[in-house]
């Protein structure tokens, strides 16, 4: 989860609407970072790994390279 910019304010207006006391639980999570890790983050990285591997699944989207850069191509 990340809070950037302005969705910090809103999102913990919406802790102290709907979640009364819940907001110092995520500003001790976050602090002034813009993300904070889940609970248990290092397990749950190694199991999707393990799995995405068991499966044959790609963990990452592999790096288009533009065979001519020096030219435009056509959009029809």
């Amino acid at each position: 989860m990340s809070l950037r910019d302005r969705q910090r304010a809103f999102y913990y207006d919406q802790l102290d609407k709907l979640f009364p006391g819940l907001r110092q639980k995520y500003e001790q999570g976050f602090g002034l970072r813009y993300e904070a890790s889940a609970n248990g983050a290092k397990e749950l990285a190694r199991l999707f790994n393990e799995l995405c591997a068991k499966y044959n699944m790609a963990t990452q989207v592999e790096r288009y390279i533009v065979n001519r850069p020096d030219k435009q191509l056509r959009l029809f």
